[in-house]
């Protein structure tokens, strides 16, 4: 499929998530099979004004092209200028609507920008005039029940300049609470020319095909489920090209699990992340597997890269 001029090899994205998609997660995952990857959400206005560890967040490694960066903010011009500063740095720009969290929606941005449809159009306007890149965005389906306007957001943004639009099915108000609701998928589809990205309650194989049956999405986006297990994205696509499944055993999953998560330090020492990023994802890759609860209850009076292996290595 396409979004602009960028070609991808698979259908199957990973989500922007706040304290997750770092470059080492992301590298891992596009080496398991994800055909775009995205960063978390920097600060526009921290981007224009220097800020060091938001501007640490826009690393990108070689190997994880085509990647999106993610920025948030309310303020037009602050978007521009932060757009502007990195758009060298990756193949798209996508701009979050989406997040429900109080500290962001207080400030007129993430999923707030949905209460002012003109405003997103202007945006999205402006954007596409001044960047040499695909500009998307990350909508949810509105505010509340009595405010879901997705459609009207996403026909104005296609009408000034937006390559595509990634859909959440759920409110503001929900949060990640209740059900996705796919039909918003599928009436997005039938309203845009553009392509149309779902995000929401896939988890596995027959989650994705169902999803892709449904809606008539172009593409989809993984989030919390490839927490810990970036596999999903072999598996996934694996089942949607031969449509046959990916079994591993108890064992040989707990061995698999245990390998990426040392992939992971791997690329976590290459990039000198926060040992606090190391901790997060060790207790991600451990949820699941026999003896996991135990190692993430000890991990947390872990204070050292040193100790933490030790206690990942009594899971073998």
């Amino acid at each position: 499929m396409k979004i602009g001029s960028i070609t991808f090899k698979n259908r199957i994205f990973l989500s922007p998530m706040a304290g997750y998609t770092d470059i080492a997660f992301r590298s891992l995952c596009k080496k398991y099979g994800a055909g775009l990857v995205m960063t978390e959400f920097v600060s526009s206005t921290s981007i224009v004004r220097g800020n060091a560890q938001e501007l640490q967040r826009l690393k990108i490694a070689e190997e994880e092209h085509p990647v999106a960066i993610q920025l948030f903010g309310h303020d037009i011009e602050y978007l521009i200028k932060a757009s502007k500063i990195v758009e060298k740095k990756c193949d798209m720009i996508n701009i979050n609507m989406g997040c429900p969290a109080d500290k962001i929606t207080n400030q007129g941005a993430g999923s707030a920008m949905l209460q002012t449809p003109e405003k997103v159009a202007e945006l999205v306007k402006n954007l596409t005039e001044h960047v040499n890149l695909p500009v998307t965005i990350k909508i949810r389906s509105g505010i509340n029940e009595n405010t879901v306007n997705f459609i009207e957001v996403s026909k104005l943004a296609e009408k000034n300049g937006a390559a595509a639009i990634f859909l959440h099915p759920r409110t503001q108000k929900q949060g990640y609470s209740g059900e996705a609701d796919w039909s918003h998928i599928q009436q997005l589809k039938a309203s845009v020319d553009i392509p149309v990205i779902g995000n929401g309650d896939v988890y596995d194989e027959k989650s994705a095909e169902k999803m892709f049956e449904e809606t008539k999405c172009d593409g989809i986006l993984i989030g919390r489920a490839a927490l810990g297990n970036p596999y999903i994205f072999t598996r996934i696509n694996h089942y949607l090209e031969n449509g046959s499944m990916l079994y591993l055993d108890k064992d040989k999953e707990k061995l698999q699990k245990i390998k990426m998560f040392l992939e992971y330090h791997a690329l976590w020492k290459k990039h000198d992340l926060s040992f606090i990023s190391l901790k997060e994802h060790c207790m991600a890759f451990t949820k699941g597997i026999e003896g996991g609860a135990e190692i993430r209850q000890k991990l947390s009076s872990i204070k050292d890269e040193e100790n933490l292996l030790l206690h990942l290595e009594s899971l073998r």
